[in-house]
């Protein structure tokens, strides 16, 4: 097959069937990007001097990698993000290391820390009285979508890349975030009626979010991302019965608010165990998973694919993350190459780590990680 281009190699995948070769994101979604500490030891490995990475989330310190290892690894994808809101300055307190989001979220970096943790929330009552009250940030706010529509017609006319582009938070994670995630898991238990209330205006903001968005590149864009992590490593952190009173139906509401926008794909980031929900996601309309966490039970990649493979395209499960942190690379090549014999048949995936790169990742692993795609991702496979 000639040589497609990133956006219709990454279209052909999503549409289930089999392109070129698999197509890679590095650094294409929130949740492929990588460590800053991880990310500077892979440029002194590859000896690149600079950089032009961009720091994507304070609070996990992860940033959008260079673009010149990008290239070298053959990403497909380019993220595309909010901008800061024009009413909210981040300011580190020179004695704490603590700072506060602009929904009045705070955070800490532990001594010795990777990134940063909640220190403190919001919303403590949990009662309808104080979400009256509380000051929510304005999501018109206008440095949210300056120079977006100009920045994604540039990409989309002058480079053959997919576009994705992030959403500014998930119902439930935001809840959590808000509420802490011990009153937040009480909610769900003594406090429904609450929980139902700020979800319910947590998807009112989204709306708004997403009609400032799609208004203005809806057209443009292939992917959309959502998300709610649903799932530990060893189940889901809710009961499937909460999940469909409380949140199934407002995540059913924002997909259909979106799809009235744009054509491109749903992509939902839940990490986990979320197999008792897949059904949920394929009735409400969900296109892609990610992380796809492999290692999580009930989330393995041969099964996932035999019984969910015509529904979703799997996005992410490149390869274990205790193997890609602790393995040799010939372990990370021999992992990939089992991911893709699982995942990639028929199309269908989108070859990424499982979240972030961490900072204790060598970087001889994250070079042999997408090293490893290329060579073992072409049409057709070699499967033995």
């Amino acid at each position: 097959m000639a040589s497609l281009s990133s956006r219709e190699r990454v279209m052909r995948a999503l549409n289930h069937q089999e392109p070129d070769r698999i197509p890679v994101d590095f650094g294409g979604s929130s949740n492929s990007l990588i460590h800053i500490q991880a990310h500077q030891k892979l440029l002194n490995h590859l000896g690149l001097p600079g950089s032009d990475a961009r720091l994507q989330s304070m609070m996990t310190q992860a940033v959008i990698p260079d673009s010149r290892p990008q290239k070298m690894f053959g990403t497909d994808v380019v993220l595309i993000d909010p901008g800061k809101p024009d009413t909210w300055q981040l300011q580190i307190d020179p004695v704490t290391a603590q700072w506060t989001d602009e929904w009045g979220n705070r955070y800490q970096m532990p001594p010795g820390g990777f990134y940063y943790d909640w220190s403190d929330y919001p919303l403590k009552e949990g009662s309808l009285e104080e979400l009256d009250r509380y000051p929510w940030p304005d999501p018109r706010d206008p440095g949210r979508y300056r120079g977006m529509k100009e920045r994604v017609q540039d990409i989309y006319d002058n480079t053959d890349k997919a576009i994705l582009v992030n959403n500014p938070f998930g119902i439930w994670e935001q809840a959590i975030a808000l509420r802490g995630m011990e009153n937040a898991l009480a909610d769900l238990a003594i406090n429904v009626a609450y929980a139902e209330a700020l979800a319910d205006r947590l998807l009112e903001w989204q709306k708004v979010y997403w009609e400032e968005v799609l208004g203005r590149i809806g057209k443009y864009i292939q992917v959309v991302k959502v998300n709610d992590d649903l799932g530990w490593k060893d189940g889901p952190l809710m009961s499937p019965r909460i999940y469909r009173r409380v949140y199934k139906p407002r995540h059913k509401a924002l997909v259909a608010f979106i799809r009235e926008r744009t054509d491109a794909k749903i992509y939902i980031h839940s990490d986990g165990d979320i197999y008792p929900f897949l059904p949920d996601f394929h009735e409400i309309g969900i296109d892609i998973l990610n992380p796809v966490e492999v290692t999580a039970r009930d989330m393995d990649s041969a099964r996932l694919k035999a019984e969910y493979g015509d529904k979703f395209s799997f996005w992410g499960g490149g390869c274990s993350n205790v193997i890609l942190t602790l393995g040799t690379p010939q372990d990370v090549e021999a992992e990939v190459r089992h991911r893709i014999r699982d995942f990639a048949p028929g199309g269908g995936f989108i070859f990424a780590s499982i979240h972030c790169i961490q900072p204790n990742v060598p970087p001889e692993n994250v070079v042999a990680l997408f090293s490893a795609a290329l060579k073992w991702g072409r049409y057709p496979l070699v499967t033995d």
